[in-house]
């Protein structure tokens, strides 16, 4: 299924569990980048930083040319072990970098003004547990999958009816939930077969990619893209808070 291919009523879950419509229906502009941007603002990644703050930047060969490339991680456990292996390949080079934190607004940015030339390409790096995640879970649809391209972000649809997707509150709105782990929103549905087993009987889990979602927030005229929420890694958010307490000792 294509993720955002349709709009119509959502699964919501406050105190009871409720099916409720979303509450912009009308066409609406795709976002702006910098709408966009503020919508990854929240979502920490992580790169490979030289001591003046500058990602570090490696080449591949692509089509027989050579290409620069800086990666940026999804989680600060796979940076680590990329960091970890180039202090072994390359002691000196190893001591000279670290891992920074990044809010994904900063990557989208400089994505979207590379213009080409000898600006790096920015590839983001996804948990590998978590693309095999994707395919087994496309496979287990009676899909054929070679390969997942992407970082996975999962969410819930019921299929009832006409389906719907499952939100919850954030602030003030309500939100369809994407998270980076499979794992993540199992733990939103044990919630919901607490509160309704026959609601959480009705949902299944779907995959999209973080890619395809940027690429649906720039160029869909859907007032509903404004629901759409990406959950940070609780991982990611403990790290960088026990970098910051390390930091102010």
């Amino acid at each position: 299924m294509n993720f955002l291919a349709r709009w119509s009523r959502t699964l919501g879950m406050v105190g009871g569990a409720l099916v409720t419509l979303l509450a912009a229906t009308n066409q609406a502009l795709a976002l702006t980048d910098p709408q966009v941007a503020e919508r990854l603002q929240s979502v920490p990644v992580f790169a490979i930083t030289t001591p003046d703050g500058a990602p570090l930047v490696g080449t591949v060969t692509q089509d027989g040319e050579t290409v620069s490339v800086t990666e940026v991680f999804i989680s600060w456990r796979d940076a680590e072990a990329f960091l970890q292996g180039l202090q072994q390949e390359n002691p000196e080079l190893g001591s000279q970098v670290s891992i920074r934190p990044l809010s994904l607004a900063e990557v989208f940015t400089l994505i979207v003004r590379e213009d080409g030339g000898d600006t790096p390409r920015f590839t983001i790096v996804p948990m590998e547990e978590e693309v095999q995640s994707a395919r087994n879970l496309i496979q287990q649809r009676g899909e054929t999958v070679e390969g997942f391209q992407g970082v996975p972000l999962y969410y819930a649809e019921s299929t009832e009816g006409t389906g719907g997707y499952l939100t919850i509150t954030q602030g003030d709105q309500r939100v369809i939930p994407l998270y980076f782990s499979q794992e993540g929103l199992e733990t939103l549905l044990a919630r919901v077969a607490e509160q309704d087993p026959s609601l959480r009987d009705t949902m299944e889990v779907q995959v999209t990619t973080l890619e395809g979602l940027i690429s649906i927030l720039r160029s869909e005229d859907d007032a509903n893209l404004n629901n759409v929420f990406i959950v940070p890694l609780v991982e990611s958010l403990e790290y960088i808070q026990q970098q910051s307490g390390q930091g102010s000792e």
